[in-house]
């Protein structure tokens, strides 16, 4: 049985890492003005939209720094990236508080604030942007978590080490249990 040479790696592609991490932040920053200016002109807070948009936007800044200073000529050293284990481990985290406030902005709609508040409530078309905003950011940070794995796969193959052939001792051959021999096996009568 003949060994097939083994698979290549995926290529790690830090532009595409790039331009999804700077449009992230974006979409990230806008949630959060939306949501501040709800919270202040319509008294209606979505504390998930908070935290979930201020998580992705504190881990793509990082991430687009990191990524950005490799393509800058000028700095002697570029600023180091996260490690792709703790990468992948904050944007599942990410993602899943981005599901949790998809759903409870989703589901806000049908809240009992509606019939308890003094104001009346007016929020409707800033939930839906809120929604699509979470939607938007929750899906591209799956596409993100395929890159991460891709550069712990790519890190992982580059850390190993490259041995250069040498010839392995042949292992001494192992004692018989038995007296006989290769050539007793074809001196017998079948």
């Amino acid at each position: 049985m003949s060994s097939s040479p083994p698979s290549p790696r995926p290529v790690r592609l830090p532009w595409l890492q790039l331009a999804l991490r700077a449009l992230t932040a974006l979409v990230a920053v806008m949630a959060i003005i939306i949501a501040i200016v709800v919270s202040a002109s319509r008294h209606r807070t979505w504390y998930t939209v908070f935290v979930s948009a201020f998580v992705a936007l504190f881990i793509d800044t990082a991430e687009t720094i990191a990524l950005a200073s490799r393509y800058v000529g000028k700095l002697r050293d570029p600023v180091p990236r996260i490690h792709p284990v703790i990468l992948i481990a904050l944007d599942f985290c990410a993602l899943c508080m981005l599901i949790w406030s998809f759903f409870a902005l989703f589901l806000d709609a049908w809240g009992p604030h509606k019939n308890t508040s003094l104001k009346p409530y007016n929020a409707s078309p800033f939930n839906i942007v809120e929604t699509w905003f979470a939607v938007a950011i929750g899906a591209i940070h799956a596409i993100l978590l395929v890159f991460d794995c891709v550069d712990c796969c790519s890190i992982r193959e580059s850390a190993s080490p490259v041995y250069e052939y040498e010839p392995r001792p042949r292992p001494r051959p192992r004692q018989r249990a038995t007296t006989r021999s290769r050539d007793d096996l074809f001196d017998m009568d079948w």
